[in-house]
């Protein structure tokens, strides 16, 4: 009872459930390189999630040092500029995933 369904047979050839299987996380970096991306550095060449982000889905920057550096666990709660850098993470997350599938 409840989790997620059994992955199909199609599914389980697939980069995208390699890299998730047993898990909630996706390295996006290795799906975009199982996926045929390359980076001028070879197929070791990590991707960030910016980067793809741009290459993939033509989304500018959001990630400001400013944030990315401030104190994420600091008492009381998240600044209102912390939580949308998170929810924007979240999902290009999911937008470059969306879009990984489709290269495959």
């Amino acid at each position: 009872a409840g989790g997620d369904p059994p992955p199909t047979p199609s599914q389980t050839r697939s980069p995208l459930h390699a890299a998730s299987v047993g898990c909630r996380l996706i390295d996006v970096s290795k799906v975009a390189i199982e996926a045929g991306l390359h980076r001028g550095g070879g197929s070791s060449t990590k991707y960030g999630l910016e980067p793809l982000a741009r290459m993939l889905l033509g989304v500018r920057s959001w990630k400001s040092n400013r944030i990315t550096m401030s104190n994420w666990e600091a008492a009381p709660p998240l600044s209102h500029r912390q939580m949308t850098y998170a929810a924007m993470d979240a999902w290009v997350g999911l937008r470059l995933w969306r879009a990984l599938q489709g290269l495959q």
